[in-house]
């Protein structure tokens, strides 16, 4: 009991002026700052990516969040489509290595039936976006269109 006493009168020694805040707009000016919420910012990005993906014809294209907790477990964030899908919406801090590292570590795991596919990173960086895959895979993609007569340019003729 006495340890406990103590405990309690160095805390509030510590911080004299701590008062506990019972909601948010009680927060001093500086700390109510409008913070953009991180996990909202990269669940609007997966429905973007979806968007798009059906835009291009992948009718079944969904969030995983939406669809399957096993494939959002194993880093897919996009079901529908026959590519492994991960979107990253950081501002910084990705190491797009470690994303294509732990994607082919969960896949076979978890859901081996889509280890048969290419996985893909989307990433989204202060309003520019990419698309990262393994360099071998890249080339996979390619020659298959190259089979079937397909060079693509960066500026339609049409």
């Amino acid at each position: 009991m006495m340890s406990l006493m103590f405990l309690l009168i160095t805390n509030q020694m510590r911080e004299p002026n701590r008062r506990k805040i019972k909601n948010k707009n009680e927060l001093p000016a500086e700390k109510t700052k409008a913070r953009p919420n991180v996990r909202r910012i990269g669940h609007n990005y997966e429905r973007k990516v979806v968007k798009e993906l059906k835009e291009l014809g992948f009718a079944t294209a969904a969030t995983t969040r939406a669809t399957s907790k096993i494939m959002d477990d194993a880093k897919i964030d996009i079901n529908g489509v026959p590519y492994n899908i991960q979107c990253k919406a950081v501002k910084t801090g990705l190491n797009v290595f470690t994303v294509l590292d732990d994607m082919e570590t969960f896949i076979p795991k978890m859901v081996p039936e889509r280890d048969v596919y290419v996985n893909v990173v989307f990433h989204k960086k202060e309003g520019e976006e990419v698309v990262v895959l393994r360099k071998e895979d890249f080339y996979r993609i390619i020659k298959k269109l190259l089979e079937h007569g397909i060079t693509l340019r960066k500026y339609s003729l049409n």
